[in-house]
């Protein structure tokens, strides 16, 4: 039976157009159309319901010993207060997820992961950890909201938010005078990352909606957006490791890198921005102007901001594709843009 979020009747009220994720169910878009609520967000501000991401807790006083050997960079290299992207890999180098992960302490974490990876991320730790560290789930006792666009910070400023967190920061702030963790994030999409409790989580939201210009937005608008500034997201996944991402390596151990040692990359990403605006899908074939085989679509969106479709590619080894070169997605035209964001 899919699960609903703690926000599910106001998207209701609101009409929303729900579709399945994994075991949940969350709104797409609302009736004014996903394009609307992508271009608003994009120029403005949307608020996203992502109660469904997993919230872990980690902290004891062994656990920053213990984290530096199972995730593939070093939190102890983070200070208090400082958030990093991170990832979980099996003992093979492919990944078990990409995680955020928040010091919000000196022996306490909490880490992100998506919806689907949760219960995987949350039995590895559990796994790899000592009995004396603490391996919370959180996923239900706290809800998340995103707050994204240009004018997210003037929308906390009129929130009563103050002492907001730096990019790439992450902090205790009252917000309208509920309690919350706050993440700046420093990734493609601007925006703050706003976590409280599940009880407060319906007064936060009505806060914030009733402030100019936020607009509710649901997974169709965030998912454009990351498609159109060429972010991996669902790229991370357990048939690819971090050579094929193009991250960087540490020198030191971690979990997972022995197996990284003996690797070539399988393969690599490309960002492509298409001539038309008629959609591509995943699993689509890329291919070269000589008609050779380049490989297949694993992203794409329509971007109502560039007028054109994008796609994030899945490149074969043995293709060389550089900024500016032409391919065809599908049989239509495209052009190499950008590097892929990690």
């Amino acid at each position: 039976m899919p699960k609903y979020t703690v926000l599910a009747e106001i998207h209701k009220e609101l009409d929303a157009k729900f579709s399945p994720f994994h075991s949940w169910h969350l709104p797409v878009n609302y009736p004014g159309g996903v394009l609307a609520e992508h271009k608003h967000v994009s120029r403005f501000c949307g608020i996203f319901d992502s109660c469904q991401t997993g919230k872990i807790r980690i902290a004891g006083g062994a656990c920053v010993q213990e984290l530096d050997k199972v995730l593939m960079y070093k939190v102890s290299s983070s200070e208090p207060g400082e958030s990093r992207q991170n990832y979980l890999l099996a003992d093979n180098g492919c990944f078990i997820a990409e995680v955020s992960v928040f010091r919000m302490a000196e022996d306490d974490f909490f880490i992100t992961s998506s919806a689907e990876s949760t219960a995987g991320v949350l039995k590895h730790f559990t796994e790899k950890v000592s009995s004396d560290t603490v391996v919370q789930d959180l996923t239900e006792a706290i809800a998340k909201i995103d707050l994204l666009g240009p004018e997210a910070l003037n929308v906390l400023k009129e929130a009563e938010a103050s002492d907001l967190p730096l990019p790439g920061c992450c902090g205790i702030v009252e917000i309208a005078g509920i309690r919350c963790i706050v993440n700046n994030s420093s990734g493609g999409i601007s925006g703050y990352e706003l976590f409280c409790g599940a009880d407060n989580a319906i007064d936060l939201w009505d806060e914030l909606t009733c402030i100019e210009p936020v607009r509710p937005c649901g997974n169709g608008a965030k998912e454009i957006l990351r498609v159109e500034r060429g972010i991996l997201g669902t790229e991370y996944s357990s048939t690819t490791t971090p050579l094929d991402c193009g991250l960087e390596i540490p020198d030191y151990d971690f979990a997972g890198k022995a197996a990284l040692l003996n690797m070539k990359p399988n393969f690599s990403f490309v960002f492509v921005k298409l001539e038309s605006k008629q959609s591509v899908h995943a699993g689509d074939k890329v291919g070269l102007p000589s008609g050779e085989d380049a490989g297949v679509v694993t992203s794409s969106c329509v971007s109502s901001v560039s007028e054109c479709a994008c796609a994030i590619c899945r490149i074969n080894s043995g293709t060389k594709l550089n900024a500016e070169d032409k391919v065809l997605v599908n049989g239509l035209s495209g052009t190499v843009s950008v590097p892929v964001s990690r």
